[in-house]
């Protein structure tokens, strides 16, 4: 999770830098986050509850996402949690906490 003061700042030092060619830059916040640890900054206790991956597109078509969409966060989710989905290289990290992020807002 990367705060959205951090993605301005990387986005400003990017554009205003030359570049020889396309590039990927990954960015992300200066700490990697559990769920937890979000709901800590909002200032609750949670416990993290897991569902079956099957559950997942009828839960967001619950939301009145299209089933397209649905099917795509579903396809997200199962990346992350098998490891599909992940950084390539070392990214850059933001300063900008979870917990600061939120009092900002």
């Amino acid at each position: 999770m990367i705060s959205p003061t951090d993605i301005g700042h990387f986005a400003a030092v990017e554009l205003t830098r030359p570049h020889a060619g396309p590039e990927v830059i990954e960015i992300t916040g200066p700490a990697d986050y559990t769920p937890e640890d979000i709901a800590a900054a909002f200032g609750l206790d949670t416990q993290l509850l897991t569902h079956p991956i099957e559950a997942v597109e009828p839960t967001f078509l619950s939301f009145g996402f299209s089933p397209n969409m649905a099917a795509l966060y579903r396809e997200m989710i199962e990346g992350i949690n098998n490891g599909h989905v992940a950084n390539t290289g070392t990214p850059k990290r933001g300063t900008v906490t979870a917990q600061a992020a939120l009092r900002r807002s």
